[in-house]
């Protein structure tokens, strides 16, 4: 898992129009709090994921400007 989190760092900061997409409830979010990726020059772009509407959720990963299959990172 250290090495997938250590290739997905190293391609997110290698191109500049990749997206960190924090895929969680508001609930966690808030309690946890975001990834700290400033050191990046990034944000993490907040994507909330219910499990029960996989549609809308595919919708709203779509809206994110920039997600595209070439900047998609996949990690763990």
């Amino acid at each position: 898992m250290e090495g997938a989190r250590i290739s997905t760092c190293g391609k997110l900061g290698d191109d500049e129009n990749a997206k960190f997409l924090d895929i969680r409830a508001p609930a966690e979010i808030k309690q946890i709090g975001g990834p700290d990726i400033r050191g990046m020059k990034k944000k993490a772009v907040a994507v909330v994921y219910k499990g029960e509407d996989k549609v809308e959720f595919l919708k709203k990963v779509s809206e994110v400007q920039g997600t595209g299959k070439d900047h998609i990172v996949h990690s763990g």
